[in-house]
């Protein structure tokens, strides 16, 4: 039986998926234990912090970019310049001292757009095929992540750090061969879609495409005048920051506190992140049942249990044990919340503002949260321990969902706008949250 142009569309994206996680996954893995051969703790913290800030600039810009061109070659670009500044790690004048990395790492990150660019090309791939969501094609990613963390470690452990360069030049080469040959109607999508007249609230097409710093003042136009929105980029860098607790103090206190064994860490990372597997699968369904604030209530209150647990019943002689079944949440905590706000972010956000928008959201979920939880929890766990710093974790936990809360409950009316993956007009992303959680879809407040 031959497949359609849409059912090829569908394998392109997973495979763009899983490719790119897994040329991603030896530097993303492993980079700490490489950078620390030749730099202190403190160097490391500080290339960090120069990660982190490059990203934090450039991470819109992309989204942006997505928006004014075709997303895809946008994400050709990307690919080829952190592919080709990733052998710059390799010279000794550079590895070896510190000012160049800083540089390197700066540039590099800044350069670095391609978790938001797949996200925003998938976005517009699924877009009006009722069968796909963006769940079960981010699951790729998921599983890319569990086997290569495992693959990639085994292999540096048999042939050294060359294999993780090795593994990272051969794999960008098949997601960028995935780019070149991808379907005809992606190549078109930048062609189709609407452009912006006079800012964020005027959507009448025009003739010429409105310039990267166009598209990003629109969007912060729309911002500032939209406080529902601003609460909910302050809602994805609490909960970022809360993430980062999980990621960062829980393997460190493995090393420090338990002396675990880098075997048993890497399959702790395989067991969490298969359990985001049937959630990215089933997540169309889950969104269109219970909606996305009850999604993202769940995956606080899972959050809150999980950090709770680990500042009670994990000890030393039952690591081994505890932390599988705790781990086990790990898909409930990420996976249920991530869907929830990406797709949220996309039906909220003007067609002509989708990528940028989502850039933000990137922005604001995975470099400021993250690299205040990053910097923020490693201070706190050093002066107080880790069950102080678990338990101001559920602290924060919340206060988001307080946040949460006050956001959907601040105006309770019903839903006027966009319809799932439909144009969008950006406005009410409070009453949309209201909408979903009450499990009301679109097409039902259109009926009533």
């Amino acid at each position: 039986m031959r497949m359609s142009d849409a059912d090829w569309e569908l394998v392109w994206i997973k495979a763009i998926h899983f490719t790119s996680c897994l040329s991603n996954t030896p530097w993303g893995r492993y980079q700490g234990v490489y950078l620390n051969q030749s730099q202190s703790l403190s160097a490391n913290g500080a290339l960090r912090a120069a990660g982190l800030l490059s990203k934090f600039i450039s991470t819109p810009i992309w989204g942006a970019c997505a928006d004014r061109w075709e997303p895809s070659l946008v994400l050709l670009a990307s690919v080829a310049l952190v592919t080709c500044l990733f052998d710059l790690y390799r010279w000794p004048s550079v590895i070896g001292a510190f000012w160049p990395l800083l540089v390197l790492k700066a540039v590099r990150s800044g350069c670095n757009g391609v978790g938001t660019l797949i996200d925003v090309v998938t976005i517009r791939v699924i877009e009006g095929k009722d069968s796909a969501g963006y769940g079960s094609q981010r699951l790729w990613t998921a599983l890319a992540w569990g086997v290569g963390s495992m693959g990639v470690g085994h292999c540096i452990d048999l042939y050294g750090f060359e294999a993780m360069f090795g593994l990272t030049y051969f794999l960008s080469f098949l997601v960028v061969l995935l780019i070149v040959f991808r379907p005809r109607a992606v190549r078109k999508e930048a062609e189709v879609l609407p452009l912006i007249a006079g800012g964020a609230e005027g959507l009448a097409p025009r003739k010429a495409r409105q310039s990267i710093t166009e598209l990003l003042t629109a969007y912060r136009d729309m911002t500032a005048k939209k406080p529902e929105l601003r609460k909910f980029l302050l809602l994805l860098v609490l909960y970022g920051t809360v993430n980062a607790l999980v990621d960062n103090v829980l393997f460190l206190q493995m090393e420090r506190e338990y002396h675990a064994q880098r075997g048993f860490m890497g399959t702790l990372t395989l067991v969490g992140t298969l359990t985001e597997v049937p959630i990215f699968y089933f997540s169309k369904t889950l969104l269109r049942r219970y909606g996305h604030a009850t999604l993202i209530f769940v995956s606080h209150a899972a959050m809150a249990i999980r950090l709770a647990l680990l500042g009670l019943v994990v000890t030393k002689e039952n690591h081994t044990q505890v932390l599988m079944v705790i781990q086990s949440s790990h898909g409930l905590c990420f996976a249920l919340f991530w869907v929830s706000v990406v797709d949220f972010a996309s039906i909220t956000t003007p067609v002509p503002l989708r990528a940028t928008g989502q850039g933000v959201v990137s922005t604001s979920y995975y470099i400021v949260g993250a690299g205040l939880g990053s910097v923020g929890w490693n201070v706190v766990y050093d002066y107080l321990g880790s069950s102080v710093t678990y338990h101001l974790g559920v602290v924060v936990v919340g206060l988001s969902m307080a946040l949460l809360q006050y956001t959907m409950g601040s105006r309770p009316h019903p839903l006027s706008g966009a319809g799932d993956h439909g144009d969008g007009d950006g406005d009410d992303v409070c009453d949309t949250l209201i909408m979903r959680r009450r499990g009301v879809s679109d097409g039902d407040s259109a009926a009533k």
